[in-house]
């Protein structure tokens, strides 16, 4: 399971074959088919956690590496189709009880219908968010720039007067920053206006005004270098922020897989029968869905694997039955004379 799903997530492999974390570089620490985490520290005692703690109270109750009671989990629910009755068992129910239990039935599946349907839905949105995020990292948009586009383009849509002035009044703002950003004077667009102290040295002729808009275009560029250079840590942050938080997901996600794989081959006889076709659909679940439902969308495909069971053999000889007395079996033993 761990290797189909290093895979899927695209983590490169080691010197030795080993999954690299995508942030860090360094092996990645996942549990082993034994139970133990590569890389990690001997195990302690059975009594105790690595780090010392206890791993129960005087309730007997099982605490985790902090001191805090591990809550039990609930036991699995059953589907629709373990639930419903076998011909056989319905022939021993009576008609009311037999029709009560296929109404219980047919609104169980109703429920398992929507919970996958709400699945399916969270996965749209969730390909519809990422699509737009992907828009405004590749386009060096931020939000409140996305918001003035949208509202920009509201104004336009609407075509009233009051909103086609308050469309212009965006437009000459734009105007207005892409001639100071080119040193350019037009009409209505003093490049002076925000500079008061060079206005005052052109007007008492210390300054050309020729030199004046250098020196001010000179100040401009080094206030836009500081903005773009703020924006750009800032978006390395969030950026990092991001796949810390994504990568955090997937490995809390794995871990919960990894603890129900190893409670099926514990529990479940036909595992390993099953194991091939469930990792054939690791792949496609973890590239379409978010790391929060890979494991119940993996367990509803692995209660929908079907194994096949190998006949009985019809030659097969049939074994005699013990026999409660000493008697052998076959013909009569001849009576003493």
């Amino acid at each position: 399971m761990k290797a189909a799903i290093d895979a899927a997530l695209g983590y490169k492999k080691g010197p030795n074959g080993e999954a690299l974390d995508p942030l860090t570089g360094k092996p990645k620490v996942t549990p082993d088919e034994g139970g133990e985490k590569k890389g990690a520290k001997p195990p302690a005692a059975d009594d105790k956690h690595p780090n010392g703690a206890p791993k129960k109270n005087e309730k007997g109750e099982d605490l985790d590496a902090e001191g805090k009671v591990i809550q039990k989990q609930a036991p699995k629910l059953k589907t629709a189709a373990e639930l419903d009755l076998k011909p056989e068992e319905k022939k021993a129910l009576h008609t009311k009880t037999q029709a009560r239990f296929a109404e219980v039935i047919s609104t169980l599946k109703a429920h398992e219908t929507t919970i996958a349907q709400q699945a399916e839905q969270v996965k749209t949105l969730t390909e519809a968010r990422d699509a737009i995020i992907g828009v405004m990292r590749d386009t060096q948009t931020t939000q409140d720039e996305l918001g003035s586009y949208l509202e920009y383009n509201l104004l336009l849509k609407q075509g009233t007067v009051q909103s086609l002035n308050r469309a212009l009044e965006v437009v000459n703002q734009h105007r207005t920053a892409i001639l100071q950003a080119l040193g350019k004077e037009e009409p209505g667009v003093d490049l002076l206006a925000d500079f008061p102290d060079l206005a005052e040295d052109v007007t008492e002729s210390r300054l050309t005004r020729e030199r004046a808009l250098e020196i001010a275009q000179g100040r401009r560029d080094k206030v836009a270098r500081e903005q773009a250079s703020r924006e750009q840590q800032e978006r390395q942050r969030a950026q990092t922020q991001t796949e810390a938080q994504r990568k955090q997901a997937q490995d809390a996600a794995l871990v919960e897989l990894e603890k129900w794989t190893a409670s099926l081959a514990k529990t479940d006889l036909d595992y390993k029968a099953k194991e091939d076709k469930l990792l054939a659909k690791v792949d496609g679940v973890i590239k379409k869905y978010p790391p929060n439902l890979w494991l119940s969308t993996l367990q509803m495909m692995y209660e929908g694997i079907e194994v096949q069971k190998a006949p009985a053999s019809p030659g097969g000889k049939q074994q005699t039955p013990l026999r409660p007395s000493g008697a052998k079996p076959g013909g009569a033993q001849p009576k003493d004379m």
